[in-house]
């Protein structure tokens, strides 16, 4: 018999895809940050590896609204090592006709930092979500990104189980990346794409609450 397996509401069908972190920390897909924000008490770890260079970061929700973030970019060259600090703050939660609205920043330890902007709005015909966002600072520009949920529901049998997949594009800093996301539990995720469509992206998540 099958066993179907509906982790609370999360799962349920039409939902659109949960947020986790970029390689850099905060909420968002590979790269570029959405208007989601963790919740008070919540923490992510993540371990991404980008062509030759990795990342640590972790995320952590504070008040309602407002998360923190931190990074440290690992790299084969000594020149390349160094570590970014961040912060976003939600201003507009997102509503059926709303989109969600964050003001975000990141600090380089080794060069400026930038404030963005960012909205998010869930497509839910298509499981689907859209970010649009702009950077002044060190980084200025426009970035994007989209994220379609191929399941909303995981199951089980007992020949077969498949994880919740998020298929995600994201344009940031002049880099288009595209790949997947596999939330395998609820506090395990994994990513694994290209970036720039040239070199492998490749990470895993844990999260947790406090």
């Amino acid at each position: 018999m099958a066993v179907l397996l509906v982790f609370g509401g999360m799962f349920a069908a039409g939902q659109t895809a949960r947020a986790n972190t970029t390689t850099l920390g905060s909420t968002g897909l590979f790269m570029a940050p959405s208007a989601d924000v963790t919740s008070p008490g919540g923490l992510r770890l993540a371990y991404h590896l980008v062509g030759r260079e990795s990342t640590l970061s972790f995320n952590l929700g504070m008040v309602p609204g407002l998360e923190l973030n931190a990074a440290a970019l690992l790299s084969n060259y000594a020149d390349r090592e160094t570590a970014v600090v961040g912060a976003k703050v939600r201003l507009l939660a997102e509503t059926r006709s709303q989109p969600a609205l964050a003001l975000g920043g990141d600090v380089w330890l080794d060069r400026g930092g930038d404030l963005y902007l960012v909205v998010s709005k869930a497509i839910p015909q298509i499981n689907g979500r859209l970010h649009l966002g702009l950077r002044a600072g060190q980084d200025q520009g426009l970035f994007a990104g989209f994220s379609y949920l191929l399941n909303p529901v995981t199951f089980s049998t007992r020949a077969s189980w498949t994880p919740r997949t998020v298929i995600m594009v994201d344009l940031d800093r002049d880099m288009l990346n595209a790949g997947v996301r596999l939330d395998l539990t609820r506090n395990l995720w994994v990513d694994a794409g290209l970036a720039n469509l040239q070199y492998p992206i490749v990470g895993a998540g844990l999260q947790t609450s406090f």
